[in-house]
């Protein structure tokens, strides 16, 4: 072995070290979060080599992603690299799915009739959904094909052939779904493809029918490690049990506290029973952690220690102790943002921070909205992990069509964006024929289509598409001007039948997606309290001045948006977890005590993500499709201990905050906050708005998302207390102060 590792591993603790150098039998490494397991795992294999346990391609590693797999193979063989190992043999380190894509190739000829394979990603597994349900007479307007596909795809992940599935499970299918999962089947078997779950339980069918291949691979795999156990679902967990099942020679490293991928066919059994299913194995805790400071790590491990389903584990640091955790109390979800824009910005400007040590953390993905206002509103950029900006998603984008198209009959564009959203029947053909039919009448799109619809040139199932089409927008356009614009948003969801096929879908996606349009009548909502001139044209012209400064010019200094599913692996020096406020954070279905639990290692997995320094939030009311939501503060809240915390309210009632022994009013800590100064400014800022003094007549004020402006008049007083205020572009926005969230 040579000096230089021998060298490194005097720089492991006492669990690594142990991890590393118990090569024999069973092993848990039961790693903490910032505990080094991606270290300690890759030295492992690479300790197995050296100390000649075995050769490369008796070893086999698995993880979950192309990246990590990569990454983790270079490290090894830059950790051998003085053995020579050309001759030996390619490493087996990858992931689930391309371990199984390997197997298959060479044994293509016992499993179907071609000795090549392809393989069906996600489109053209929703494309061959689509086909076999035009084939079966299924109705897209019913059956969304996109569920039928994601479907599948936890059949698969949970072993389940069509044959052997329970149609009880499908309640909203029945018949219909083992039906096409049937034909599905087929038709990859046809086309000689597999899809990425039918990578895994194609190879375990294989073992099961083939043992003497089963055996084969046994044989070779000497030492088998799999990274981030916790995550593994039933198929892989039955891969790798059937492996191992000889030498048992497994290593499965990973952390029950961070399972938060239920909904995706993650079974945390996997990791709490491999005790069971190896009783013979020996466990090793990997305890310190490394990236945080002792106050997060302590407040996260007193979080964590109210679940049941987990192995007795606590971590701890050598880190300093770091500042306490910030726990803010705000008004509603505006303020909120305003804080925490605010907070950016003054890390930035008087401490040696950057916008990429940031990160702003939500729980789901309609949250973001109010954020990124906040963040424009002072020129802050932003990017979001793992989802487009809120204004750049395919729903909030086809609703704006909608909204410009009713205001606009000559906009094409937004036309022909809305004409089939949702599908209505009308293809690429009938598009084709009234595009033709406009040039040669020289009418518009629109007038074209009603014209070729009211004479009856329009055939077949696009007939009926166009009409309701055509029924839908002159309904609309009639009652536009004879209801608010908020009651108007919601007219158009309804008539237009988008939210009433997202909420058939009932998908996750189609969740998320309807929480966004619910978000975005928040803005209509909010636009239409602010403003005198709250017209849709009005409103359109707003969401128009948005786009260019929605546009960071250097994202490598960002503030980083994302949900708390996505953080996980990542680290920041500041983190905020926003709207931890119950029915929220923990969602409100989340009332089973499997569901509470992983919400919980959610919030663990958040907190745990920040080095220096955390901020937790939440609104006493949130705005809910224009109505007032009034909410109680997160039970996460209450189960870290208060010496880790310094609490701060600004509300006027405060509630969770005032309950605790160490609630503080606007300290000198949170002086960023603009909104107030003193417990008078919380008193003046009442909703009567009886004290006008806060509003003068050439004061500066922000808006969360017009930004700075000055104050030009102040009319009227009470409830109709307005203010005119001229921002940095010489526009002049008018303001019903009550509902206006300007700070001073």
């Amino acid at each position: 072995m040579s000096e230089s590792f021998e060298t490194i591993l005097k720089t492991f603790n006492p669990g690594q070290l142990s991890a590393v150098q118990t090569l024999e039998g069973p092993l848990l490494v039961s790693a903490g979060a910032g505990s080094g397991k991606t270290r300690v795992l890759t030295y492992r294999i690479a300790h197995l080599i050296k100390q000649k346990k075995a050769l490369p391609h008796q070893i086999l590693a698995v993880t979950f992603t192309n990246k990590a797999a990569r990454e983790m193979r270079e490290r090894v063989e830059r950790l051998i690299k003085d053995i020579n190992t050309h001759a030996q043999g390619r490493m087996w380190i990858s992931t689930f799915h391309s371990m199984c894509a390997r197997i298959l190739k060479e044994h293509m000829h016992l499993i179907r009739n071609n000795h090549t394979f392809t393989i069906y990603d996600n489109k053209d597994q929703l494309s061959l959904v689509k086909k076999i349900m035009k084939d079966l007479n299924i109705n897209e307007k019913i059956y969304n094909p996109k569920t039928f596909s994601s479907q599948i795809a936890l059949c698969k992940r949970q072993g389940l052939d069509p044959e052997n599935i329970d149609r009880n499970n499908f309640p909203a299918y029945g018949h219909r779904f083992q039906e096409l999962y049937f034909n599905y089947e087929k038709e990859l078997n046809n086309a000689g493809a597999f899809d990425f779950e039918g990578l895994l339980l194609e190879t375990y069918k294989l073992f099961l029918k083939y043992p003497e291949h089963l055996e084969k691979y046994r044989n070779q795999f000497l030492y088998i490690s799999v990274d981030e156990y916790q995550d593994t679902n039933h198929i892989q967990y039955l891969i790798t049990k059937a492996l191992a099942e000889k030498h048992r020679n497994i290593c499965v490293v990973g952390d029950e506290d961070q399972s938060i991928y239920s909904w995706r066919g993650a079974d945390i059994s996997n990791i709490l029973n491999f005790d069971h299913d190896f009783p013979e194995c020996r466990t090793v805790k990997l305890e310190q952690n490394y990236r945080s400071t002792e106050n997060i790590i302590s407040a996260a491990s007193a979080l964590i220690s109210y679940n049941h389903s987990r192995k007795d584990k606590k971590l701890f640091t050598k880190n300093p102790t770091g500042s306490l955790i910030q726990v803010y109390e705000l008004e509603d979800e505006y303020k909120e943002a305003h804080l925490i824009a605010n907070k950016v910005a003054t890390y930035c400007q008087e401490q040696d921070y950057s916008y990429e040590d940031f990160a702003l953390f939500y729980r789901t993905n309609a949250q973001s909205r109010v954020l990124e206002d906040a963040l424009r509103s002072r020129n802050i950029p932003y990017k979001i992990i793992g989802n487009l900006k809120f204004y750049d998603r395919l729903e909030i984008k086809d609703i704006l069509s909608y909204l410009k198209f009713i205001t606009n009959a000559q906009d094409e564009v937004s036309l022909k964006r809305i004409l089939n959203s949702p599908k209505r029947g009308i293809g690429p053909g009938t598009i084709k024929h009234i595009t033709e039919e406009s040039q040669s009448l020289k009418k518009s799109f629109y007038e074209t289509m009603k014209y070729l619809s009211e004479t009856n040139q329009i055939k077949g199932q696009a007939k009926p598409g166009v009409l309701e089409f055509i029924q839908t927008i002159e309904h609309l356009k009639n009652i536009q001007n004879t209801l608010s614009l908020t009651d108007f948003y919601k007219e158009t969801m309804e008539k237009t039948g988008y939210t009433k096929v997202l909420a058939a879908d009932n998908s996750i996606e189609s969740l998320s997606r309807l929480e966004n349009l619910q978000e975005f009548g928040n803005a209509i909502n909010q636009f239409e309290l602010e403003n005198d001139e709250n017209s849709l044209e009005n409103f359109l012209e707003e969401m128009a001045l948005l786009a260019p400064a929605d546009q960071s010019s250097n994202e490598s200094a960002s503030v980083t948006l994302m949900t708390l599913h996505v953080s996980k692996g990542l680290e920041f020096r500041t983190v905020f977890i926003t709207g931890m406020e119950e029915g929220l954070f923990p969602l409100s279905q989340n009332t089973d005590d499997d569901l509470l639990e992983e919400e919980r290692r959610l919030a663990y997995v958040g907190m745990t993500r920040a080095k220096n320094n955390l901020h937790l939030s939440y609104a006493i009311k949130r705005n809910k499709f224009g109505k007032i939501q009034y909410n109680q503060a997160s039970q996460f809240l209450d189960e870290i201990p208060g010496k880790f915390v310094h609490s701060v309210s600004f509300a006027k009632k405060p509630g969770f905050i005032s309950r605790r022994k160490n609630k503080v009013y606007n300290s000198k800590y949170n002086q960023a906050f603009p909104h107030y100064e003193s417990e008078e400014d919380f008193a003046q800022d009442s909703n009567s708005y009886s004290n006008t003094g806060m509003y003068k007549v050439g004061r500066i004020v922000h808006h969360p998302r017009f930004g700075s402006g000055k104050i030009q008049k102040v009319e009227g007083s009470g409830d109709d207390l307005r203010i005119s205020v001229i921002f940095k572009n010489q526009k002049v926005k008018k303001f019903i102060a009550k509902y206006a969230h300007l700070s001073l």
